[in-house]
């Protein structure tokens, strides 16, 4: 009787009833990956994992002996100290896995007064609900575990609060210094926009947020901001990278990247057409999305935020379609249900997808043996994306991984890294980073080296300097004895 009522309650209230179907969508998909591997998804995951632990076990520390051969901590330690936090309830890998979950179901929520503040239809906001509750952006975001998240769902609080003129929002901006120095500045700079655009009455709170904002990242990270060119460095290499991908790849999903759906770029494009019509009215908002577009080219940063506009414009395409004229029923009944469909099917393909992501149980046998079988001090090569990897499962020393920020020597490295992938006559260079060993697995192979016997591949087979000591059919080990 009593859940009966309150299904009662959710027909009623149809707005609680999306935000239950997308909160259960993202439960399901954390739950998928949860029990079909146990394996955190990428990378930056196993960093923070390995930093929660270290901090719970040392407080704060200022050497990390691992990354880079050993590297000064100049991190942002906010996700690592509420992932401690929550460890002392369910334990760093439970945390690691549900804490974003409970980010996911607080940043819905938030998007949804966010949206109603700004006095969108109780229609658009639901379906806007739902679509950012299946895009493959908004699942990989809070299927990992990153500083992107609190980052993500304190900007939308403190956003939400900024809308109501409340002075608490100046707490939860604050807060953003200590999870991202580049990212706390790109939400500055869209309150900044959206301020001097469309609410310049708020203008004095958006000054004492900025002046708070400034304060604190000068504390956290005075001496790289003012002493180092770290920050060009870091943006340019990641531009580096990403420029490597093509735009389909990186922004469309179900080309092989986290971003857009096919079917949600038909349907923006759809809903891009009625903002068109009034073309200079919304010119901002133009300039504030192709803005966006160009970000993501620099930091994943780009494509959550502007997933948030994405989803919106997309829930006003499909709304165009569903009110078209009578006459074209039919046409317009199809094209309704083929998007439908095609958006439904996106997020499952993704979800699926993202419970076979890498690492696997493989990847977790081969760190195991480096783990128990070489030596504390080794130092293992693979490609930067392997070095949370290493660093974690294996707790071995790595030659690079992908936490660029303020990394010694970042630019070197990243050179010196791709001749010892790529060249197959020079082995100084693993002489000089002091190399014990050398990880590859079967991605790895196909996505460097198209599974062809070149570069390191040719140098692991024909010389002898190399001896493979692990393999599992998936991922090797090998040990270098130059």
């Amino acid at each position: 009787m009593i859940i009966l009522n309150y299904m009662k309650l959710l027909v009623r209230h149809r707005t609680y009833l999306f935000i239950l179907i997308g909160s259960l969508i993202l439960l399901f998909t954390i739950l998928l990956r949860y029990y079909s591997s146990g394996m955190l998804i990428g990378d930056v995951g196993y960093f923070h994992l390995r930093i929660a632990e270290k901090f719970a076990n040392e407080g704060f520390f200022r050497l990390d002996e691992l990354s880079y051969g050993g590297r000064l901590a100049f991190y942002g330690f906010g996700w690592s100290i509420i992932l401690s936090f929550f460890s002392i309830l369910i334990g760093f890998k439970n945390a690691s896995f549900f804490v974003p979950f409970v980010f996911g179901i607080l940043s819905i929520i938030f998007y949804y007064l966010i949206l109603r503040k700004l006095n969108f239809k109780e229609e658009t906001i639901n379906l806007s609900l739902l679509i950012l509750a299946i895009s493959p952006t908004f699942l990989y975001l809070f299927g990992t575990s990153s500083s992107y998240l609190a980052l993500i769902l304190f900007s939308l609080i403190g956003f939400y609060l900024f809308l109501k003129n409340n002075k608490f929002s100046l707490i939860f901006f604050a807060l953003l210094p200590f999870f991202s120095l580049f990212g706390s500045f790109l939400v500055i700079f869209l309150l900044a926009f959206y301020v001097f655009i469309f609410d310049k009455d708020k203008r004095n709170l958006f000054l004492y947020i900025l002046i708070l904002v400034i304060v604190i990242n000068s504390l956290l990270w005075g001496v790289r901001l003012f002493t180092t060119s770290y920050l060009p460095n870091e943006i340019l290499l990641n531009a580096k990278i990403n420029l490597t991908m093509s735009f389909y790849d990186r922004f469309f999903s179900d080309l092989g990247g986290f971003g857009f759906g096919i079917f949600s770029a038909i349907l923006f494009f759809v809903g891009m057409s009625l903002l068109w019509k009034r073309k200079y009215k919304y010119l901002s908002f133009y300039i504030l999305f192709m803005g966006l577009i160009l970000l993501s080219f620099i930091s994943d940063w780009g494509i959550y935020f502007l997933n948030f506009f994405v989803c919106v414009i997309v829930t006003m395409g499909l709304m165009k379609l569903i009110k078209m004229k009578r006459e074209i029923r039919l046409i317009r009944n199809l094209t309704i249900w083929i998007l439908i469909i095609g958006l439904i099917f996106s997020g499952l393909s993704f979800i699926n997808r993202m419970s076979t992501m890498d690492p696997n149980f493989e990847v977790f046998e081969c760190m195991n043996f480096l783990r128990e079988k070489s030596e504390p001090d080794s130092t293992v090569f693979s490609h930067f994306s392997r070095g949370n990897w290493i660093t974690y499962m294996a707790s071995r020393k790595n030659v690079m991984d992908s936490t660029f920020f303020y990394a010694p020597n970042l630019d070197r490295r990243f050179v010196d890294s791709g001749e010892m992938l790529y060249s197959n006559e020079d082995l100084e260079l693993f002489k000089e980073y002091g190399v014990d060993y050398v990880y590859l697995d079967d991605k790895l192979k196909g996505d460097l080296f198209g599974n062809e016997e070149v570069g390191l591949l040719y140098s692991l087979s024909y010389s002898k300097n190399f001896k493979k000591v692990f393999s599992n059919g998936y991922c090797e080990v090998w040990k270098f004895g130059g």
